[in-house]
């Protein structure tokens, strides 16, 4: 449905397909700084995550999607923590506005698994003031 709200609070959400937000609808996964160290949002097997127009996705901790990232025209965006894409082809396209303030916690979200044989790295890939 077009324009519903959701908000899950010192949780998470789990899918094992797409999830899709619809024109104008609002999704909100929040943390406390007891829990901050809990993923955001995982999408599994083949899904993909995809914004309509106008939608709005405000999460704290990791979003993790398996495939595809894709956010229509006037979406919004504002994760604190991070984004992984695992899609080999595009991963990640944009016409809306992201806003990631990257939090050293998702280091620790249980589940996540770095290489064996290298340490973890993290890193900002790009770097603007925002007005």
């Amino acid at each position: 449905m077009e324009r519903q709200q959701l908000h899950i609070a010192e949780g998470a959400l789990v899918t094992e397909g797409m999830l899709q937000l619809r024109q104008g609808a609002m999704l909100e996964v929040t943390h406390s700084a007891a829990t901050r160290a809990l993923p955001g949002i995982i999408v599994m097997d083949d899904g993909a995550l995809f914004l309509m127009q106008d939608a709005r996705l405000r999460v704290h901790g990791v979003v993790h999607v398996n495939r595809m990232i894709e956010l229509r025209e006037r979406t919004r965006v504002d994760i604190v923590g991070a984004m992984l894409s695992n899609d080999p082809g595009m991963s990640f396209r944009n016409l809306g506005t992201v806003v990631i303030r990257y939090d050293p916690a998702v280091l620790g979200t249980p589940g996540l698994r770095a290489a064996n044989d290298g340490p973890v790295v993290a890193w900002v890939a790009d770097w603007q003031e925002l007005p």
